[in-house]
């Protein structure tokens, strides 16, 4: 849940993304452009750009629907945790860990096949900036751009 201070409220549950204000409600389900019903995350960036992630794919707003975001490492991969960084937005799956450059919008995934079958499931940075990743197989960390458990 993301709550606004202009009183906005979205609310992600397995039946799309609800976005609550005081004048209406809106439900964004795959019929507006998410991947999938099931949105297990969502977030605004710092550009103001709303990310939802699904159970199948990752997609933002982009007016009044959902654009998928294609690649085919995100296509049809449930989406866990996302971040949003100075640098840009990191995004955890059942099948690794990604990062999207706010410059370039490029996808990359990190640490190869580490997390294959791990699944990130969280993700933290603290006050060292260093990145934290919470996995079925235990907490890993980014120091200096090498990956520790």
């Amino acid at each position: 849940m993301m709550i606004f201070e202009n009183g906005e409220l979205w609310v992600r549950s397995d039946n799309g993304l609800m976005h609550i204000t005081p004048q209406k409600t809106i439900t964004y389900q795959k019929e507006q452009g998410l991947p999938s019903h099931t949105v297990r995350v969502a977030l605004q960036d710092r550009k103001g750009k709303i990310w939802a992630g699904t159970g199948n794919g990752l997609a933002y707003l982009k007016g009044d629907r959902f654009i998928p975001f294609k690649d085919s490492d995100l296509d049809k991969v449930s989406i866990r945790s996302m971040l949003d960084t100075d640098e840009g937005l990191w995004v955890g799956a059942n099948n690794g860990l990604y990062f999207i450059s706010h410059k370039t919008q490029k996808l990359q995934k990190i640490g190869g096949e580490l997390f294959k079958g791990s699944g990130v499931l969280a993700l933290f940075k603290d006050s060292r900036d260093i990145l934290w990743m919470g996995t079925y197989r235990g907490l890993y960390r980014i120091v200096d751009g090498k990956i520790e458990q």
